[in-house]
């Protein structure tokens, strides 16, 4: 969960059924409204992609860009992958952190639009960040 410097806040709230819906508070995408606590709840989860079952918002800018992650359906084994995006102006897009991952959210974006998250790969976990606004230029992150 994460609250902007306009009291917009997301995160996300459950469905009936227990699935995890991501969930902006306050006006979106126009400007501040008033306290939180008269803000309305807007559902996140239409504006992703179709096959989301599931999803969570963790960040959002004060430009209003809003990053986490969403989920698909169970395959026939039971899993099911989560995939990291961005929803900027109401368009939403699916980011490929590492290119080829299989699990990817994403945690946390700035003023500038760089992404911070994590892609798993080949039973690798890998934190990562997009810098500026293109996925291209993902690249892992290192202590130090």
């Amino acid at each position: 969960m994460s609250i902007n410097n306009h009291g917009r806040a997301v995160g996300f709230s459950e469905a009936p059924g227990g699935d995890h819906r991501a969930v902006l508070w306050g006006s979106w995408p126009s400007a501040w409204v008033g306290p939180l606590i008269t803000l309305p709840a807007t559902d996140l989860q239409p504006s992703l992609d179709p096959a989301a079952v599931g999803s969570e918002a963790s960040d959002i800018n004060d430009g209003g860009t809003i990053v986490g992650h969403w989920r698909d359906a169970k395959d026939k084994k039971g899993y099911w992958r989560e995939y990291a995006f961005k929803l900027e102006n109401t368009k939403s897009s699916t980011l490929s952190l590492l290119g080829g991952d299989i699990v990817s959210g994403a945690w946390g974006v700035n003023e500038s639009g760089d992404i911070v998250g994590y892609g798993l790969r080949a039973r690798a976990r890998r934190e990562c960040a997009l810098t500026g606004r293109t996925q291209s230029r993902a690249r892992p992150l290192r202590a130090g």
